[in-house]
């Protein structure tokens, strides 16, 4: 009794007995680490804020440095375990907390590989390659990932997956930016590349063709080493031809695969010192026609430069200027059909040899796809009839220089054409001046060849162009309608007079048959009632009608002049040992029609 009435005694009196408490510890129990290189610093606290001592330590009680007192403060770069202790030192009460540590490396990997840009060009882009991250980073769960690219106003998201390879078209300068993420957000890493804009200089088109032209005739030009083309006049091709009255400049832009833009300028000039003549085409209006002949009326006994080496082919030709013009207002060398210098009857020959053939005032003409090459006398031709292809050697554009002979292939399809018909005939010219050259044909059907040669004797090189043989063919009568015949040159070889080879380039044109005979079956009729024979002929020509009525005859050169004509009524045999070897025009006529045939002489 007495001790109770003491304890309550001193309550009585303001004595109070207090139990000794420790800190109270807040620290997390997990804690991770984004970067295990740099580590990241880890904060502890208590309740106590003075007389308070602080350490961290590993597991085992290996002490780690540490700064602080009532907030402790300690930079982990591991994994592992790891304790805080707060001490109060009054009544040394020891409070401790156990913080599990998780320190790992951002795991996207990728390789972002790019080209430069240039805003200059608007199809010239950038390609990014990106490689997705290989595994999925620590902590774990799913990665996302997000493209940040100049220009794109919105975020691209690639891929959600692992490993995944994707290409991006970049479209402005600046940097992308390529971030991974894992699920807690916690974990990325990035990458950036900067996308240059250096400087494109595009490469203008070239340009081929020439650029002086004669007067009253056109030009072609070809453009190459672009995308596509505008020519000044609006032209969207790769060729343009032009037809100027006047010195003009042309031009042309070309657009390349990356959209670059550059033009390419060239200087036309006009000589009006110069025309290029179709033989036939008096009035220089692009077709031989009836309208011609009124023009040889006109300018009947004008006298000028003859053409070299002139003649009736219809091939462009160059001829020096006369003074005075034509109808057209194109100058009066046109009419001069033949070339000889003389606008008079010999000038009818070339109307009718090349009547209804049309050009387009281009002087480049024959020649332009080879050295030696092809030129029908018309692209159409009908079954069971003659036909004839120009075979000639370079052009007004492309002389051939030093040549002293030439051996060449023709390819023709056996198939269109009747196997005893094709004929190889050399005709005077720049490389044949006269009899003099050793000549060759040898036909071989079975395998589509004709072959030729020509070499002079005389030991001496010419040089120019021109025609130099002509190809004689009749298509079969049951060859396909609205079919091709292609006829190529190949195989071609030049020689110097010193025993030099040089490979010239050959070329090819087609002809379309047609089985479409109305409108010539009165003509074939008198055709088919009057001949002459043997066709090659030597000395003797007979003339024969069946028709038992009188014809006439007229035989014409090459170049136009009348070199014998008479009459015959039944049959006739007529002497032409004077007549020089060559191919001769024989026009027949009687009141039943009359005809046109080709008449060749060899001895």
């Amino acid at each position: 009794m007495k001790k109770l009435n003491l304890i309550f005694g001193l309550i009585l009196t303001g004595y109070t007995i207090t139990k000794a408490q420790c800190p109270i510890v807040t620290c997390p129990g997990t804690f991770t680490i984004p970067s295990c290189t740099s580590g990241q610093t880890l904060m502890a606290t208590s309740n106590y804020s003075a007389n308070i001592s602080s350490k961290w330590s590993t597991l085992g009680n290996v002490p780690i440095s540490s700064i602080g007192t009532s907030s402790s403060i300690v930079n982990l770069n591991a994994s592992g375990t790891y304790t805080v202790e707060f001490k109060d030192n009054s009544s040394n009460c020891i409070t401790s907390k156990t913080v599990s540590v998780l320190c790992y490396t951002p795991g996207p990997t990728f390789t972002p590989l790019c080209t430069s840009y240039s805003p200059i060009c608007p199809n010239f882009v950038n390609t990014l390659n990106i490689s997705g991250a290989s595994t999925v980073p620590t902590p774990g769960g799913p990665v996302s990932y997000t493209l940040l690219i100049p220009g794109v106003t919105s975020t691209v998201i690639p891929s959600n997956t692992l490993g995944f390879v994707s290409t991006f078209t970049i479209t402005s300068c600046g940097t992308v930016i390529f971030i991974c993420r894992d699920n807690t957000n916690t974990c990325y890493s990035s990458y950036s590349v900067n996308i240059g804009c250096p400087t494109i200089t595009p490469v203008p088109p070239n340009v081929s063709g020439s650029n002086t032209v004669c007067l009253g005739s056109s030009t072609s030009f070809s453009a190459n080493g672009s995308l596509s083309y505008t020519w000044s006049n609006g032209a969207t091709t790769p060729t343009f031809t032009i037809l100027p009255g006047t010195n003009t400049v042309c031009s042309v832009a070309g657009t390349d695969n990356n959209g670059c833009v550059s033009t390419s300028s060239i200087p036309v000039f006009v000589n009006s010192n110069c025309a290029d003549v179709w033989p036939g085409d008096a009035n220089s209006d692009g077709v031989v026609n009836s309208s011609d002949v009124l023009e040889l009326g006109l300018q009947f006994g004008a006298t000028g430069a003859a053409r070299t080496p002139g003649g009736n082919t219809y091939v462009s030709q160059f001829a020096n200027s006369w003074t005075g013009l034509v109808s057209t207002g194109k100058n009066k060398c046109h009419a001069d059909c033949n070339g000889d210098g003389i606008v008079n009857n010999s000038d009818t020959m070339a109307i009718t040899n090349n009547f209804s053939l049309t050009h387009t005032f281009k002087p480049a003409g024959p020649g332009s796809n080879g050295d030696i090459t092809l030129v029908a006398d018309n692209n159409i031709c009908y079954v069971g009839q003659w036909n004839k292809a120009d075979i000639l050697l370079g052009s007004s554009s492309n002389n051939i220089n030093n040549i002293y002979g030439l051996v060449f292939d023709l390819d023709i399809d056996p198939s269109f054409v009747e196997s005893n018909s094709p004929y190889l005939l050399y005709i005077p010219s720049f490389l044949k001046v006269s009899s003099q050259n050793i000549e060759f044909r040898k036909g071989q059907l079975n395998n589509s060849k004709i072959y030729g040669a020509s070499v002079r004797t005389d030991h001496t090189n010419v040089s120019g162009n021109g025609v130099i043989a002509e190809l004689w063919f009749k298509v079969k009568a049951d060859a396909p309608n609205n079919s091709s015949i292609n006829l190529t040159v190949s195989n071609a070889q030049m020689i110097g007079n010193l025993g030099a080879l040089t490979a010239l380039t050959g070329g090819t044109t087609s002809v379309l048959v047609s089985t479409n005979l109305v409108g010539i079956e009165n003509m074939d009729a008198f055709e088919n009632s009057v001949q002459f024979f043997p066709n090659p002929a030597r000395d003797k020509l007979i003339f024969q009608n069946s028709r038992h009525e009188e014809t006439s005859y007229l035989i014409y050169d090459l170049i136009g002049q009348l070199v014998v004509e008479g009459k015959f009524s039944d049959a006739s045999t007529l002497e032409i040992g004077a007549l020089a070897n060559g191919t001769y025009l024989v026009k027949l006529e009687s009141d039943s029609g009359k005809a046109f045939k080709k008449l060749i002489i060899e001895k």
